[in-house]
């Protein structure tokens, strides 16, 4: 039987493994593709694609490995201070209604509209206790059209700048497609959109503004555009939608549940909710103590996934429920044992193809996985 340290994980049977070995090498690999001086901003929102953003964040900064960390939200960026994450946090899409505890643990925003921009900079003003030179980071939209100001607004960023109660840490843009060939001279487009707002603003920013645009697509394709800092998100976790870089990174995680119940089932009788399993002959199911509460969906029921044991496969069967699911063993009683650990993904099945079965990409897949999964750190 697989055991852990108990002082890591409840009672609660299932378990996202961290090779931290693989970490490690992945983070080598994107730092072969830069230049020495160029910084590093890894990417931990959504809880660092479902790895757990603390143990993650804490593994990174105790080998001082990254630069940055970058956070989607106040709230996830708090949580990192009050680990003790001490490397600089930048916090993609800030509330202003939060600004005093963003503050308060120097988490540095990233302003992406007039609105907010100004927000910040008044808030600034009438609060005495801040430093009037409060690290920001100003995103301008390239093409991604989701967050940032226009070229065509970059005027009225420059008047608001020229009487802000705040300094420009840096300038980032976002690439919408640098996994994809096909979408090259839109991404080439991007670059050269970038190029003109920073052809404008260095002449007014102060000169040690860091510049940055690449993500983990964007360093592996276009390295050539790495400027002064690059951004890795799900390549640091070892995925990528580009079929290509998997050959130089591998998954961090191992996804695993532990067996919770063996039962032994006649030919003919139905499994789990609306009946959705049926024994075609007398054999034996065992009960995974993991549901779609936990990030495994319920699409993956009735056959459509198996999961890995000692080398050999095993089907769901019946439908799966928040907290269980159950898996075909066949006929033989003493296949595994109770409170064994099988493996979801990461073993021979990846997660690669975790996701395909589900129909989506592997983020989703990734980012998925509850909070009752324990994340635990392994060498």
């Amino acid at each position: 039987m697989e055991h852990f340290n108990v002082e890591e994980i409840d009672e609660y049977g299932s378990i996202l493994t961290l090779d931290t070995t693989i970490l490690k090498q992945n983070l080598d690999y994107f730092k072969s593709l830069i230049n020495p001086n160029t910084f590093i901003m890894a990417m931990v929102k959504a809880v660092a694609y479902g790895h757990g953003a603390i143990r993650i964040a804490s593994e990174l900064e105790k080998y001082k490995a990254v630069n940055y960390l970058g956070v989607a939200n106040i709230q996830k960026g708090i949580e990192l201070r009050k680990a003790g994450i001490e490397l600089p946090i930048m916090v993609t899409n800030p509330v202003s209604g939060y600004f005093h505890k963003m503050c308060e643990y120097c988490l540095e925003p990233v302003l992406h509209n007039q609105d907010l921009a100004e927000s910040f900079s008044d808030f600034i003003s009438n609060s005495s206790e801040i430093d009037s030179n409060y690290p920001v980071h100003i995103k301008f939209n390239t093409g991604m059209n989701r967050f940032g100001f226009d070229l065509e607004g970059i005027n009225s960023f420059l008047k608001l700048f020229r009487i802000a109660n705040w300094k420009v840490k840096s300038v980032m843009s976002h690439l919408s497609c640098s996994d994809e060939e096909s979408e090259d001279e839109f991404t080439l487009k991007q670059f050269e959109t970038f190029k003109q707002i920073k052809l404008i603003l260095e002449k007014e920013l102060p000169g040690d503004t860091i510049w940055h645009i690449l993500n983990t697509n964007g360093v592996i394709r276009f390295p050539e555009f790495q400027y002064d800092m690059v951004r890795v998100g799900i390549g640091l976790y070892g995925a990528s939608e580009y079929l290509p870089a998997r050959e130089f990174i591998k998954p961090v995680g191992t996804f695993k549940a532990q067996i919770a119940q063996i039962r032994h089932v006649k030919k003919g009788e139905s499994i789990s909710y609306s009946r959705g399993g049926r024994a075609n002959e007398n054999k034996y199911i065992g009960i995974l103590a993991v549901g779609y509460a936990d990030g495994f969906p319920r699409s993956l029921g009735n056959g459509n996934w198996k999961v890995e044991f000692n080398g050999k496969l095993f089907p769901t069967i019946g439908n799966v429920c928040m907290d269980y699911t159950m898996i075909d063993l066949g006929i033989e009683k003493n296949t595994i044992a109770l409170e064994e650990y099988v493996t979801i993904f990461g073993g021979i099945q990846s997660i690669f193809e975790y996701a395909k079965a589900q129909n989506t990409i592997c983020y989703e897949a990734m980012t998925d996985l509850g909070n009752r999964v324990q994340r635990i750190l392994i060498d």
